[in-house]
């Protein structure tokens, strides 16, 4: 921070015990203060909305699943077919 800097604007946020907790725990970990830990979120990341995002992760998640069940499959000794493949695909 530069010498001689005042922040004449105060905010206040309310939180559970939950994520107070947690919120102390990050700023610990990140060894900052938690005013420089809180102003470098809010400030210096980018935050993307994306519409319609969940049903796109649901459905990778659901892709997921599947290759994770015939990778297992296939560890255990089975065979894994075109016909599952090319549903995978």
């Amino acid at each position: 921070m530069m010498a001689g800097r005042t922040r004449p604007v105060k905010l206040t946020l309310r939180l559970s015990h939950d994520e107070y907790d947690r919120l102390l725990q990050k700023v610990a970990a990140a060894h900052m203060s938690q005013q420089d830990y809180l102003l470098k979120c809010a400030l210096q990341k980018k935050i993307v909305v994306m519409e319609g995002f969940t049903e796109v992760a649901w459905q990778l998640k659901k892709i997921g699943g599947n290759i994770n069940q015939l990778a297992h499959h296939a560890n255990e000794g089975y065979l894994v077919n075109d016909k599952e493949l090319q549903i995978i695909q």
